[in-house]
């Protein structure tokens, strides 16, 4: 075999090696903990938060509001009926007794549902129970 071909095959082996290992890091790699996140803004209530969600996809920000419906099958808390918050991190049980209680919740806001009339959150952290 010549020594060009040799060359070009042990580039062409290098450059596979490489590629898998990259796609194979970007694969594996971790989404970023949004739950360490500083809130980019807070919204004492939700209509403030109404009136200028489209400014925040994406983002990370604190909400207070009352508890509509907690569904502990899918571990979400609903704050004023269309708001729905998705916790990962705790299990909704322990907030058996708070519903109509005012909560403030740091969370991640994904994304506004115009069929089902919902702000959805997800990364969502429960910072403070105002109520008790």
């Amino acid at each position: 075999m010549k020594i060009i071909t040799k060359n070009f095959l042990l580039i062409v082996i290098a450059f596979l090696a490489v590629a898998f290992f990259v796609a194979l890091d970007l694969y594996f790699k971790k989404s970023p903990d949004y739950v360490i996140f500083d809130a980019k803004k807070s919204f004492t209530n939700t209509e403030d938060f109404i009136k200028e969600h489209n400014q925040h996809y994406g983002s990370v920000v604190q909400i207070i509001g009352k508890v509509t419906e907690i569904d502990y099958d899918e571990n979400r808390i609903f704050l004023n009926d269309n708001f729905s918050f998705s916790f990962t991190e705790i299990s909704l049980n322990d907030f058996e007794g708070w519903k109509h209680d005012l909560l403030e919740i740091k969370a991640r806001y994904i994304g506004y549902d115009d069929l089902f009339d919902e702000y959805s959150f997800d990364s969502s952290v429960f910072l403070h129970n105002l109520k008790e």
